[in-house]
């Protein structure tokens, strides 16, 4: 059986770098302060309008435990957009938009309508902004040699995760994002890898409406 749990914490990691458009900034190649690192990390976020491709997820116990291990393809559009196809046998759409969140389960002919206000407390609540919003939330670590940056909540029992972490591979003067660890309170850890990464491409914002077969059973939990 599929751990809803562990679905809505990837929801809410995917919805943090896709949910609003991130403040512009200028970054300096050295990061050495937090507050340079958090203006990195927006400015490496803000140059990926759109993005496409593959991806691997592996959920593990805190003793590194493999749980689940699923994959699939995704698109995103930048403010708020995106698309995730699990692949069988944990088959799942996954489908945001500015207003709302989409998730259909083939297997139990059910259709879970978010609005994303219901979100609150959220990665995606608490990283989409500015500058000042996620330094205000988040210390931001930054390490050059690996292109990565880790995020902790700055208040611990507010925060829904112990820490979160994007990496980066550099090409060219591009940086694509290539994976993101994010390890809740009890210690559980969520590795996505991307591969066949397409970025800054026009994607129709039609792609992103998704209508169930008909009967499917309709859950609004907002």
């Amino acid at each position: 059986m599929k751990d809803l749990i562990h679905r809505f914490i990837f929801f809410a990691l995917l919805l943090s770098f896709t949910s609003s458009c991130f403040a512009q900034g200028q970054a300096s190649k050295n990061v050495v302060t937090e507050g340079g690192a958090t203006q990195e990390f927006v400015t490496t976020l803000n140059a990926l309008e759109t993005m496409s491709g593959k991806f691997k997820q592996r959920i593990s116990d805190n003793d590194d435990n493999e749980l689940q291990v699923t994959e699939g393809e995704f698109r995103v559009k930048r403010p708020g957009y995106f698309l995730w196809k699990i692949a069988p046998p944990y088959e799942q759409v996954v489908v945001g938009t500015p207003s709302e969140l989409k998730v259909y389960d083939p297997d139990l002919e059910q259709m879970t309508i978010y609005e994303k206000d219901s979100l609150a407390g959220s990665p995606a609540a608490l990283i989409s902004g500015d500058v000042k919003r996620i330094s205000e939330n988040y210390d931001v670590e930054y390490r050059g040699e690996n292109n990565t940056f880790t995020l902790t909540h700055k208040n611990s029992e507010q925060g829904s995760f112990a820490s979160l972490s994007f990496s980066f591979l550099q090409k060219g003067k591009k940086k694509l994002l290539n994976s993101m660890v994010f390890v809740d309170k009890l210690g559980q850890k969520t590795e996505i890898s991307l591969s066949k990464l397409t970025i800054n491409r026009t994607i129709n914002d039609d792609i992103f409406q998704f209508v169930p077969p008909k009967d499917t059973d309709i859950i609004i939990d907002g």
